[in-house]
């Protein structure tokens, strides 16, 4: 953050993080072009970018200089890689999966949707598993020191009934 001028820039400053999320463990996630929308929604520091550690020591140095963080995240859809993975290995609890959480359409088909050619399920809000994971995740993110969590997709998206 070398070179930042307060004084023009002013104050209440946010800084913003995009793909700081991935974690240890490849769950076949990887977007070849290195966009944002991956790990979905494993939101734990990628161990490629440094880890927890380089994570807290970063948002340490911004918040030094008197600049708020704030981490994304996305409350709505999953990688459909995830949909099978244990939530206790994506900093869960329990062996359950997010599998029987997402949106089943009339016909018992699952509903997708597509963001930089790749296809994402949609997860159901009134499923209780996945708030409760997507809750524990967003206080892991506030225990590490964000000041601010973005929920990406939940106040602008139509949201699909649920037939499951």
């Amino acid at each position: 953050m070398a070179g930042i001028d307060q004084d023009f820039i002013g104050e209440d400053l946010i800084v913003h993080l995009f793909g700081w999320n991935g974690g240890k463990k490849s769950f076949g996630t990887k977007h070849p072009d290195g966009a944002h929308d991956d790990n979905y929604p494993y939101y734990r520091a990628n161990e490629e970018l440094g880890g927890e550690e380089l994570l807290l020591e970063v948002m340490k140095e911004i918040k030094d200089r008197g600049v708020k963080v704030s981490l994304y995240t996305n409350g709505r859809i999953a990688n459909k890689e995830m949909l099978n993975v244990p939530l206790v290995d994506m900093g869960g609890r329990g062996d359950e999966t997010l599998s029987s959480s997402i949106v089943i359409d009339h016909s018992g088909a699952p509903v997708k949707e597509r963001y930089n050619e790749r296809e994402f399920a949609i997860l159901c809000a009134k499923s209780a598993t996945w708030r409760h994971f997507f809750s524990d995740a967003v206080c892991y993110l506030a225990k590490m020191g964000a000041d601010l969590v973005e929920i990406d997709q939940v106040g602008f998206q139509e949201t699909e009934p649920c037939f499951n």
